[in-house]
């Protein structure tokens, strides 16, 4: 799935969420970005907006304002509440509010399927 997202500088791309999408995170303001590994995009819609549409394609709604690629998910740390995602040269650790935990640990028993690029 493609999806119209601003720069930094305000340009418009197309940003392919499966593939490229660590996570995406509300900002102070309440926009949503979204977090490739390099690169942070501007969302121009809102956060449930996204977490209800990408539920379907292996994205969930970790707590309030984040929501994250359980293909880039690695591991929960159920002590300190975190799930550890791997797209980065260091881990990445985001807190997960108690609501999503069963969710998260069956998510990650599942073997999840890379996206099928359309030909």
């Amino acid at each position: 799935m493609q999806i119209p997202v601003k720069d930094t500088k305000g340009n418009i791309h197309m940003l392919h969420v499966e593939r490229d999408v660590v996570y995406m995170q509300t900002n102070r303001k309440g926009s949503l970005l979204f977090h490739t590994g390099n690169e942070v995009f501007q969302s121009i819609q809102r956060v449930e907006e996204w977490a209800l549409l990408l539920h379907s394609v292996g994205f969930l709604r970790v707590d309030r304002g984040t929501i994250v690629n359980l293909s880039k998910a690695w591991l929960y740390d159920p002590e300190l509440k975190v799930l550890n995602l791997q797209a980065y040269e260091e881990p990445l650790y985001l807190p997960v509010s108690s609501k999503s935990i069963q969710e998260i640990i069956q998510a990650l028993r599942e073997p999840v399927e890379p996206p099928v690029e359309p030909s």
